[in-house]
């Protein structure tokens, strides 16, 4: 069994993160100054365990995730357990074992909608 990675303080993560159904450099740049974390303040994640190459518990997680996304009135995609679960198997493939991160951003037209309800409160 392999460690996982280390980084320090300051310096720039090993590995991949997936963003909007794509694998990319974890060391990028990959927030949009549109992106509704960065406009409101808000977001939701979730973390989880793979054993074996396999996501533990997906469907709790899943489940877990909407119920957040609702609470925040954050729009998800029809297809979002699709796009999870894609998105940790290219991770895990990608990262092995410690495949640490997954990132789902909104569209820009999802961000700027709710940053008008926010105004509009």
């Amino acid at each position: 069994m392999s460690s996982p990675p280390e980084t320090r303080s300051g310096e720039a993560p090993n590995g991949h993160v997936w963003v909007d159904g794509r694998l990319l450099p974890a060391d990028g740049l990959h927030l949009s100054a549109f992106d509704r974390g960065f406009q409101l303040g808000d977001g939701i994640f979730e973390t989880l365990r793979a054993r074996a190459g396999n996501p533990t518990e997906l469907a709790e997680h899943l489940a877990r995730l909407r119920q957040s996304a609702a609470g925040l009135d954050i729009p998800l995609p029809s297809d979002i357990d699709d796009q999870v679960a894609a998105g940790i198997r290219e991770l895990l493939a990608a990262d092995g074992e410690y495949a640490r991160m997954w990132a789902l951003q909104q569209q820009e037209a999802a961000a700027e909608a709710a940053l008008e309800r926010a105004k509009a409160a």
